[in-house]
C-alpha cells in the first residue's frame, strides 16, 4: 500500500476552486485504497477552533476586510498580507512533520506549502508532487490581485522560491493542458517529463428534470454567473455591455452574480446607477450554487485569468450553454457554437454574443455541455488520473 499525503493549508471550507478540488480527496479513500494507495488530507482546518466569540470574530472580520481594501494601493500592506498567508502555510507544515511525515508521496496545490516542506524535510526518499491551480505562468493572479508586488523585494523573493521548488520536485502539474504547455513554453530548460496535467473534477450530475427547469425561468436568457466578485474575474464586462442593449433587449435577459468581493459593492453600484437592477441582480455568496444554476439556460464568467474553473465544471454538469473566456484552461471547457461561447474579455465580445443569442439553440448547447462534463470533468477521471500518477512514482 502506497502512503500519500496531501498538505493543504487553506481552509477546505473555502469557496474557492482549489479547496473544492482538494475537498473532494476527503471522500475518495475506498477508491484510492482500492488501487493500493492510502491517501490523508491534512490542511489547516486542524487549526481553526469550533467555538469563538462570535462579537470578536464580527469585529476582526470587519478589520480584516478593511486592511484588504487597501492591499492593491499599498505595497506596504501587500506584502504584509501575502507574509501573513505564508506564515499560515509554514504552520501546516510544521503541524504536519511533529505527527506523521513517513508518505511515500507529498501532494501539495500550491507553491509556499510545498515550499516549506522542501525546506524542513527530514525523508528526502518521499516523492513530491506539486499541482499548480495557474494559467501556467505562475504569478499572473497574484500581479493582477497586488498590482503593488512587483517592485516588492517579496516578489523577488517568490520568484526564487518557485526556482528553488520546481529545481526540488519529482513532478509538475497543472489543472489543463494549455496551462502544462504554457509553463513549458515560459521555462523551456526545464525538464518536460516532469510535467503532466489532470483536469480537475467534480461529483456526478444532480437529479434534475430539464423539461421542468425551462418551464420556471424567469427570462428567456436566465444566466447566472458564479465565483469571487474582482476584477480578474471580469464581472463588470457582462454589466457594461448589456447597458448598451435597447431596453426591449434588456428585458430578455435576467443575469444574477453569486459571490462576494471587493469589487462586489461598487458593480451594485454601477447597476443601480444605470437602472439596470430589474434585469441584474446580486445575491452574495451561496452554499449551494446547483440550486441556482437549476433555475437557468446558460452560465458566465468573463475571467481576465483563470486555470481551470469549477463553477464552469458545475455549469457543464447541469447541461447549460456557457459563456466564458479565451484564457487558461477555459479552450478545453468551451467550444466556440458548440456548447458556448468562447471570447476575448472585453466587453465588446460580451455585447456581440447578447446581441445575436437568438440565433442559436441555448438547449443543444446544454446538451452538449453535459458531454463535455462527462467525458472530461468527472471526479472519478480526476481520481483515476491521480491514482495513476501516484502509482507511477517510485
Amino acid at each position: 500500500m502506497k502512503k500519500v499525503d496531501l498538505v493543504f493549508a487553506p481552509r477546505l471550507s473555502s469557496p474557492n476552486g482549489d479547496s473544492r478540488v482538494v475537498r473532494a480527496f476527503l471522500d475518495s479513500d475506498a477508491y484510492f485504497k482500492s488501487q493500493s494507495i492510502d491517501l490523508s488530507v491534512i490542511s489547516s482546518d486542524l487549526f481553526h477552533e469550533k467555538d469563538v466569540d462570535l462579537s470578536k470574530k464580527s469585529s476582526k472580520k470587519s478589520l480584516k476586510i478593511f486592511l484588504k481594501k487597501l492591499i492593491p494601493y499599498s505595497s506596504y500592506f501587500t506584502v504584509k498580507y501575502l507574509k501573513s498567508a505564508e506564515k499560515k502555510k509554514e504552520a501546516i507544515v510544521d503541524y504536519y512533520l511533529s505527527t506523521q511525515a513517513d508518505a511515500d508521496v507529498l501532494f501539495f496545490h500550491e507553491l509556499s506549502t510545498c515550499y516549506h516542506y522542501l525546506q524542513k524535510r527530514k525523508n528526502t526518499k518521499a516523492k513530491v508532487v506539486l499541482v499548480m491551480h495557474s494559467n501556467g505562468d505562475s504569478f499572473k493572479m497574484l500581479h493582477i490581485y497586488y498590482p503593488k508586488l512587483a517592485k516588492t523585494a517579496y516578489y523577488k523573493y517568490l520568484v526564487e522560491v518557485e526556482k528553488e521548488v520546481i529545481a526540488s520536485i519529482d513532478r509538475l502539474g497543472f489543472v489543463a493542458k494549455n496551462a502544462m504547455e504554457r509553463f513549458g513554453r515560459l521555462n523551456l530548460d526545464y525538464d518536460q517529463n516532469k510535467l503532466f496535467y489532470v483536469y480537475n473534477g467534480i461529483g456526478n450530475t444532480p437529479d434534475i428534470k430539464p423539461a421542468d427547469q425551462h418551464n420556471v425561468l424567469p427570462a428567456k436568457y436566465t444566466f447566472y454567473c458564479a465565483g469571487s466578485i474582482t476584477k480578474r474575474k471580469g464581472q463588470e464586462l457582462i454589466i457594461r455591455a448589456f447597458n448598451r442593449l435597447s431596453k426591449e433587449e434588456q428585458l430578455q435577459f435576467n443575469i444574477t452574480f453569486l459571490g462576494d468581493g471587493a469589487e462586489k459593492a461598487r458593480l451594485e453600484n454601477l447597476v443601480k446607477n444605470n437602472n439596470l437592477d430589474t434585469q441584474i441582480f446580486f445575491e452574495g455568496f451561496v452554499n449551494d450554487v446547483t440550486s441556482y444554476l437549476m433555475q437557468s439556460n446558460g452560465f458566465m464568467l468573463t475571467s481576465h485569468d483563470e486555470g481551470l474553473p469549477v463553477a464552469i465544471i458545475e455549469a457543464l454538469r447541469m447541461g447549460l450553454s456557457i459563456i466564458s473566456t479565451n484564457v487558461g484552461g477555459i479552450p478545453e471547457m468551451v467550444e466556440n457554437e458548440y456548447n458556448g461561447f468562447l471570447i476575448e474579455p472585453n466587453e465588446e465580445a460580451v455585447y456581440q454574443v447578447f446581441k445575436n443569442l437568438s440565433q442559436y439553440n441555448l438547449d443543444e448547447m446544454g446538451k452538449n455541455s453535459l458531454k463535455m462534463y462527462e467525458k472530461k470533468f468527472t471526479q472519478d477521471a480526476m481520481f483515476r488520473n491521480y491514482a495513476n500518477l501516484f502509482s507511477s512514482l517510485n
